[in-house]
């Protein structure tokens, strides 16, 4: 199958930022901050690190392209293309030059039709499910999200592990800082030690149905 997944290339994109040391008491008087010391966003915008993806392209062989429909400052597709695959991201607010539009991912009917071949991303933690259930749907490839690990713990979330099995749970040995996304742009923000475990949990298309063990791996 030929995707129509617009053929985007930035093999000259600025590299993705490195996230280290935040101001110190950043977010420290908000009563709605969470335990990171950060207010939550509304859109659950939060910036993962390059290497969180570098571990995943390392991991997991993709072929042809991938897509991102929550891209953000586009950290995921930046480091597709520097292992040689196409890519390309929406999201639903315009948060970086190289995405194609503002489109809601749980929304958009284009998706659908254009059918990438592999869907990553790190999604709204709010809406991850929904999310992984859509991005099975629609791509013909493989499938892998960003998560937190307890995404695994969850009656809420056992029919969907039941439906559809992951292929693999790449648990990352290091903890990931994920700063408010909006706040590293406007440069009032650094990113420091992550407060959460987090791993990709990856689906290969049409064929988890029948996979009856998953792979447990550790990535460091």
């Amino acid at each position: 199958m030929t995707s129509a997944l617009p053929p985007l290339l930035y093999p000259s994109a600025d590299p993705a930022p490195a996230l280290d040391g935040p101001p110190a008491g950043a977010g420290a008087t908000n009563p709605k901050q969470k335990r990171s010391g950060y207010v939550r966003d509304p859109h659950d915008f939060y910036v993962e690190p390059a290497w969180c993806a570098e571990l995943l392209f390392d991991e997991i062989t993709f072929h042809d392209a991938v897509y991102d429909p929550c891209c953000g400052i586009f950290t995921i597709p930046k480091v597709a293309i520097s292992y040689g695959l196409r890519a390309s991201g929406r999201d639903i607010v315009a948060r970086s030059p190289h995405q194609l539009d503002c489109t809601d991912f749980l929304e958009c009917q284009e998706v659908v039709r254009f059918q990438p071949p592999n869907i990553v991303c790190n999604p709204p933690y709010k809406l991850a499910e929904a999310f992984a259930r859509k991005a099975i749907r629609v791509a013909y490839q493989k499938v892998a999200i960003l998560v937190r690990l307890d995404f695994l713990a969850s009656q809420k979330r056992h029919a969907l592990f039941v439906e559809h099995p992951p292929a693999f749970v790449l648990v990352l040995s290091r903890r990931p800082s994920m700063p408010p996304g909006e706040l590293l742009l406007r440069g009032e923000v650094r990113a420091t030690s992550g407060q959460h475990d987090f791993m990709w949990v990856v689906w290969e298309c049409g064929v988890n149905d029948a996979i009856t063990n998953t792979i447990v791996r550790w990535l460091k």
